[in-house]
């Protein structure tokens, strides 16, 4: 026996009776069928009363059912008037917003304008850090969404796919790798490597994808900073694998330089992700909607692959 009835269950209950029917009321609330049906039966059972004879494949309700419409009802009107009361209050809600340094750098800027023009009451905070700490922030609720470039723990997450980037090796000008057509993992780790910190999106894609090739880097560099690390490659204190889109600028200056990696082995995908348990108000979904939107307008202009 179920334990409690639900306002959903109450919702499913009042357009079958309206509707007279189990399809109709299936097709009209998007539910499968079977669901419908083993609704009424939770609620039947729950009550120990009948609130339909089925006869001759129609649905007839009885006094019980006549009677329990009328509480479903104003129940679910109330409910409804509830929700849009407090849905209301959207326009002036703040948004708590995390990214990773690259989606920070490239996406954040212009998501945020273009969202304040549509949304002027809505208020956005953003926190650009590594993706250690946004996951930590997205399970304490000090983040509603955040922009990165792994998947999170489908256990706890929601991680919705909404774009592509890869790294590539950042070299310095008349270094000896440029003489090849093409390079390996194994070629990068011949020299000095200055990377990113732990935690973050770039480290961790270049930790998993040498380890499928059963390698392992011992970095000469760590940094929290990706200018300083495109620096020293300036300077030639050794080489870099960092987002194609942060280096793109320095690679047409011809500041720096990269050459193609043997099966391109870091492409990835881009996630806007929120905690399992997290409501996502209509404000929070336009601020998908437009971050979607932007990236497909963007991604074939300079700063987007």
């Amino acid at each position: 026996m179920k334990n409690e009835i639900t306002v959903k269950d109450l919702k499913i209950f009042v357009e079958v009776f309206r509707s007279r029917s189990v399809t109709v009321a299936s097709k009209t609330l998007d539910i499968p069928q079977p669901s419908v049906s083993r609704t009424i039966a939770d609620i039947e059972e729950h009550y120990n009363v009948r609130l339909f004879e089925r006869i001759q494949k129609k649905i007839i309700p009885t006094p019980e059912g006549e009677k329990f419409y009328q509480y479903a009802l104003h129940l679910t009107e109330y409910y409804n008037r509830m929700e849009k009361s407090l849905i209301s209050s959207e326009r002036y809600e703040n948004i708590r917003i995390g990214a990773s340094i690259k989606l920070g750098n490239e996406l954040m800027p212009k998501l945020i304008k273009e969202f304040s023009k549509m949304h002027t009451e809505v208020r956005c905070y953003v926190k650009i850090t590594n993706q250690v700490t946004l996951e930590k922030k997205l399970i304490s609720n000090e983040l509603d969404l955040a922009f990165c470039e792994n998947i999170l723990d489908p256990d706890q997450f929601i991680s919705s796919k909404f774009g592509e980037d890869k790294l590539v090796v950042v070299l310095p000008k008349g270094h000896e790798l440029l003489k090849k057509q093409s390079i390996t993992l194994e070629d990068i780790l011949d020299y000095p490597l200055l990377v990113r910190e732990e935690g973050s999106g770039s480290r961790e894609l270049l930790k998993n994808v040498l380890r499928a090739h059963g390698l392992t880097a011992k970095p000469s560099w760590e940094s929290i900073s990706t200018d300083a690390i495109l620096k020293a490659v300036y300077r030639n204190i050794g080489i870099s694998v960092l987002p194609a889109s942060l280096v793109s600028k320095h690679i047409q200056k011809g500041e720096l330089f990269t050459v193609p990696i043997e099966g391109n082995p870091f492409i990835h995908n881009l996630y806007i992700v929120s905690h399992k348990e997290k409501y996502l108000s209509g404000n929070m979904k336009d601020l998908i909607g437009l971050a979607r939107e932007i990236y497909e307008n963007e991604k074939s202009k300079e700063g987007f692959i």
